[in-house]
């Protein structure tokens, strides 16, 4: 599989996902499994499975019955591998919202996920997909400097050769004369690690390769050639990337996550437990 092989399907998912998450706060779960703990502080906690999981990524909700706070999870079981939460660009969002966002979880760590499905400006027809990550050291033409990181997003109908440009939490995107163009960056990306682009006429490619992003006045740009694979002007295409960005931009990023309510901690020891349990 590619590094975008393992994808969470359209607006169902999504609704599924609501879903589960509703009907897991229970002792019976239908069956699936739950489990109490009493943490440091005395408070107790409610685990439940939503049987939903995807790769080493398990879907759990977390009650906590002491003060009644509910936290949605994404947890990542491996010990080697970072997963990636990704929500699409999204047409038509009015006001400064974003439009796409991006969540590493790290081994053994797991993700909040709440604004991923409950942020006004997601509507419930897009989708959200789950990658598993394995950080390059190294990045061709551009030295991966500690800190620096690489970021996943996905952009719907771009109409090859055309001005429109769709935006991204962190810059806009288009195609235009054989290259991908970033304008209006708050971030400044320095490479692609991926590149795959889905034409709504049947083609398809993709490419792993590094490819280096170069300034241009006050866009960046990226060569890459559609029309080797039969791509032209006016045609519509869907493109998935993986974006590198060096460690002051990485830096930005997760204080901008942290601010949008996207966070990341360790499982506990309760936690693994119980994800022991869940995959015997």
């Amino acid at each position: 599989m590619g590094i975008l092989g393992t994808i969470l399907g359209a607006g169902a998912m999504v609704g599924k996902l609501c879903g589960a998450f509703a009907s897991t706060l229970s002792d019976t779960n239908a069956g699936r499994l739950t489990m109490r703990y009493t943490d440091h502080d005395g408070q107790t906690h409610l685990l439940s499975d939503t049987g939903l999981s995807i790769g080493d990524g398990s879907f759990i909700t977390s009650k906590n019955e002491t003060t009644g706070k509910v936290d949605h999870l994404l947890f990542n079981r491996s010990s080697e591998n970072a997963l990636e939460i990704t929500r699409a660009n999204v047409d038509d969002i009015k006001g400064d919202d974003p439009m796409s966002e991006s969540l590493l979880i790290g081994p053994t760590d797991k993700g909040y996920i709440e604004p991923f499905y409950t942020n006004s400006h997601y509507p419930v027809d897009t989708f959200v997909q789950v990658v598993p990550v394995n950080e390059p050291t190294t990045f061709r033409g551009n030295a991966l400097a500690a800190g620096g990181m690489i970021y996943t997003a996905s952009f719907k109908n771009l109409v090859v050769d055309s001005e429109n440009v769709k935006s991204g939490s962190y810059f806009q995107l288009n195609y235009n004369q054989g290259a991908l163009f970033f304008s209006n960056v708050t971030l400044a990306p320095s490479g692609v690690a991926y590149l795959r682009v889905t034409a709504h006429n049947g083609i398809a490619f993709s490419n792993e390769v590094e490819l280096p992003v170069l300034k241009t006045g006050n866009n960046y740009n990226c060569k890459y050639s559609f029309s080797e694979f039969g791509i032209k002007s006016g045609d519509v295409v869907d493109i998935d990337l993986r974006v590198l960005f060096g460690a002051a931009e990485a830096s930005k990023i997760k204080q901008l996550q942290t601010k949008r309510g996207l966070k990341t901690a360790p499982i506990n020891e309760h936690e693994m437990d119980f994800i022991s349990q869940l995959h015997l």
